[in-house]
């Protein structure tokens, strides 16, 4: 019967360690893509009509109602996005000319649309830098602590020093919290894809606008231009190639 219970005994640190990774783990966060909820083109103030179409739009200045909308802080990660709804009631495609749209600061400082990889390339330096060192230094603290209680126990179970017991775990713990970092790491980029791929779909920048049908959309900025005031928004008609000017006051 001793035996078995110094057996049960010397399990107890494996079991703690075991648990310790578990709840690691469990502060991995999955990014999940919101679905985006948008008005009729007339309910936005600033709403015009040119060829058939009704047009609204609204910037997300707000850095916590834009993390709301896309689940990360993408105005942090240098990107300011606008929606953007059209209700084309004509007959003919409309298209966005995106190398003539713009936002307009204050001064009249013009903002131009990113392309698109310069929206990917500031969503991953974002998703590598602010989530996952984040998440690594705390799975490290949160390691170094429970290690610490871990090795305490150890150290009282077996009759030995308290202190070194519980200094060797905390030294264990923050490789275990490293390694958990490193796990949420890999997490991370897999969020990274999966932000890709959202913002992707969301994109209105080289979509048609479809006769006949409402479609809605971002189109995304760079985060310096946060005090704009209006959009310049060109638009070209399929069929002719004719353009026109609005400017959308926010």
């Amino acid at each position: 019967m001793g035996h078995r219970v110094l057996l049960n005994m010397k399990r107890i640190p494996a079991l703690l360690v075991s648990s310790l990774l578990v709840l690691l783990l469990g502060c991995a966060t999955a990014y999940k893509p919101t679905p985006l909820s948008f008005r009729a083109p007339e309910a936005y103030p600033n709403h015009q009509r040119v060829f058939d179409t009704e047009i609204g739009a609204e910037p997300f200045f707000n850095p916590d109602q834009a993390k709301e909308k896309f689940g990360f802080d993408i105005i942090g990660a240098g990107v300011l996005p606008v929606q953007v709804v059209f209700d084309n009631q004509g007959d003919v495609p409309l298209h966005i000319v995106d190398g003539q749209t713009f936002l307009v600061g204050v001064g009249g400082t013009l903002w131009p649309i990113l392309d698109s990889k310069t929206v990917q390339e500031r969503t991953q330096k974002y998703a590598k830098t602010s989530e996952i060192f984040e998440k690594g230094s705390y799975g490290g603290l949160l390691g170094a602590a429970a290690g610490g209680l871990v090795g305490a126990a150890v150290g009282i179970m077996s009759n030995k020093s308290v202190l070194a017991s519980a200094g060797k775990g905390a030294a264990a713990g923050v490789a275990l919290g490293g390694l958990a970092g490193g796990i949420e790491g890999g997490v991370s980029r897999e969020n990274s894809d999966r932000i890709q791929d959202d913002v992707a779909q969301k994109s209105l920048q080289y979509r048609t606008i479809q006769p006949g049908a409402i479609s809605f959309g971002l189109l995304f900025f760079p985060s310096e231009a946060v005090q704009a005031h209006q959009l310049r928004l060109q638009i070209e008609e399929g069929k002719t190639k004719t353009r026109k000017i609005l400017v959308l006051n926010f």
